[in-house]
């Protein structure tokens, strides 16, 4: 019986009929954007590994010119010497064998939140991610919340977290539409400004307008530091630039 060939396209989502190409992740494993399905090419293997990656791509698409026979891998991500030879056994590795999809995610968060906002799609999908994160971008309510937070901390007036809820909403429609235009731009405070360059760094600027998936994975990196600030209070780093993080530190104080 001959095995199932990989050639890019999301084994797993094949099963349901949707093709999605997969990319590099930053452990430099194929990743499906989808479902988070992992697989690494090795010794003419296209190997499914056990564990689902978490969302994190380079900037750089894998073109594929040849195909790999699939092969299941054990715990470690190492080859077991078996070759998936049909779909009930990829469908049998897949339910035993593999890291199920994590059912809630900031990404599915945004993805359903766009959808229904802007894209008429049900309303259900994203009141089920809102209520067990317990995060909802339309509740406005947050914003008094910010106003506190920045005035018991005495918040420097540059970095203040009371104009970032506003700004979610921007970026989040901004990626529905896959647009990056005016960013940075004009009258933003500089917790706004340094974010928007943290995600669409000048020296990057080319290759991430070259390729809308790289644009829509800005964006939504984007989106996952504003809620993560906005609404776990956690401390983002706002620079991956040395010389930029001390002049943010002096200025903060």
């Amino acid at each position: 019986m001959k095995s199932i060939l990989f050639s890019g396209h999301c084994p797993q989502c094949q099963l349901l009929n949707h093709s999605v190409d997969m990319r590099q992740n930053n452990h430099l494993f194929l990743e499906c954007p989808k479902c988070d399905l992992q697989i690494l090419i090795e010794n003419e293997k296209a190997l499914i590994l056990q564990h689902r990656g978490k969302g994190r791509f380079v900037y750089k698409i894998k073109i594929f010119k040849r195909e790999y026979v699939l092969a299941e891998a054990d715990a470690s991500s190492y080859p077991n010497g078996k070759e998936i030879i049909d779909t009930t056994h990829l469908e049998k590795y897949l339910k035993d064998k593999v890291q199920q999809s994590e059912e809630f995610t900031y990404t599915k968060l945004i993805d359903s939140f766009v959808n229904y906002q802007f894209d008429n799609q049900p309303e259900d999908n994203y009141r089920k991610q809102s209520e067990h994160f317990k995060i909802d971008f339309e509740d406005n309510s947050i914003q008094e919340k910010l106003i506190e937070r920045d005035k018991n901390r005495n918040q420097n007036p540059l970095y203040t977290h009371s104009r970032l809820h506003r700004f979610l909403k921007l970026i989040l429609e901004k990626y529905y539409k896959t647009d990056n235009s005016s960013l940075p731009e004009m009258g933003m405070s500089k917790i706004e400004h340094y974010l928007t360059l943290k995600h669409f760094p000048s020296y990057n600027r080319s290759l991430m307008n070259s390729n809308p998936l790289f644009v829509k994975q800005g964006l939504k990196e984007l989106a996952e530091d504003l809620i993560r600030i906005i609404y776990l209070d956690d401390k983002i780093l706002l620079s991956y630039d040395s010389v930029e993080l001390l002049e943010i530190k002096n200025e903060m104080k």
